[in-house]
């Protein structure tokens, strides 16, 4: 078995674990308070941090589900990432109750009661956008199209993510916080559904 998974797992949950500890030693530093948005963008950032919400995941999982029950070759990529998802929204809410940050002073735009590290905006969207490029859709598209993917992919994370910030829910070590876990989660959860590395396969344009 390919051991380089395990190798960025372990590394990227060491660097979770350890971003963890010395926030809650040295935290917070005056860059990492981030901005917030003014009031003008507030409705906008509250668009886009519902696409990161329980109901959107529910229909981007039904659909991929269903996918899945559809295209014999997606199905196990499928079925990973649908459960990998809330073992991952499980598991970031143990670690924010371990690390029990507080939330940045002064919130605007949306109320959040639980603890602020990590985000869990951002290590779930790196997680199912991540595993959608990587296993889902990516595999079977041509070269130009894949880095497409990974283009789009990689700006909803970055939207999703910068939304917690301009609402104000969140420090920028949040989100980098949960980069950390959910890259370590990929590479476990690829690794079990032997999923990683994944191999090129035939253009889904033919």
């Amino acid at each position: 078995m390919n051991g380089r998974p395990l190798a960025l797992a372990a590394a990227a949950l060491t660097a979770f674990a350890a971003l963890g500890a010395a926030i809650d030693r040295w935290g917070p530093w005056g860059w990492d308070r981030g901005w917030q948005s003014g009031p003008a963008l507030l409705a906008l950032w509250r668009a886009v941090t519902h696409l990161g919400d329980v109901p959107a995941y529910l229909i981007l999982c039904l659909a991929l589900l269903l996918a899945g029950v559809t295209i014999a070759r997606v199905r196990r990529a499928a079925i990973a990432t649908v459960a990998g998802l809330p073992l991952l929204w499980r598991i970031g809410d143990l670690a924010k109750e371990l690390f029990h940050r507080s939330r940045p002073p002064g919130w605007h735009g949306v109320i959040e009661t639980s603890y602020s590290y990590p985000s869990g905006h951002a290590e779930l969207s790196l997680f199912f956008y991540g595993a959608i490029a990587l296993w889902v859709i990516g595999p079977y598209l041509s070269a130009p199209r894949r880095r497409g993917l990974f283009l789009f992919g990689g700006l909803v994370v970055c939207l999703l993510s910068a939304s917690r910030v301009a609402l104000g829910v969140h420090y920028l070590t949040d989100l980098l916080g949960g980069w950390l876990l959910a890259t370590g989660w990929l590479a476990i959860v690829g690794t079990v559904a032997r999923l990683w590395p994944v191999r090129r396969r035939a253009a889904l344009s033919g």
